[in-house]
């Protein structure tokens, strides 16, 4: 979580660092799921190469709401490396 008051200034550069660090630390694929309504996150995480599998729908309760949550991927550079 990025505070709103920093996220203009330092949202690139923590997205790029975040990724670095689990392509030298972790191995796979990693899987995000956020809440369908947040679209600027999805945007957000688009930018750092992960794609959209999908969406599970009424998955996620907030104040008595069912909510939706979009379900994104993406391969860490081994992970690319082997299936080349």
């Amino acid at each position: 979580h990025i505070l709103g008051e920093h996220r203009k200034a330092h949202a690139e550069s923590i997205g790029k660092e975040l990724i670095k660090w689990c392509e030298q630390n972790l191995e796979g694929v990693l899987y995000v799921k956020t809440p369908s309504y947040f679209n600027r996150v999805t945007e957000y995480l688009k930018q750092f190469g992960f794609v959209e599998l999908g969406t599970l729908e009424k998955a996620w309760r907030k104040n008595g709401v069912l909510n939706s949550m979009t379900i994104l991927s993406r391969g860490l550079k081994q992970c690319q490396q082997q299936q080349q």
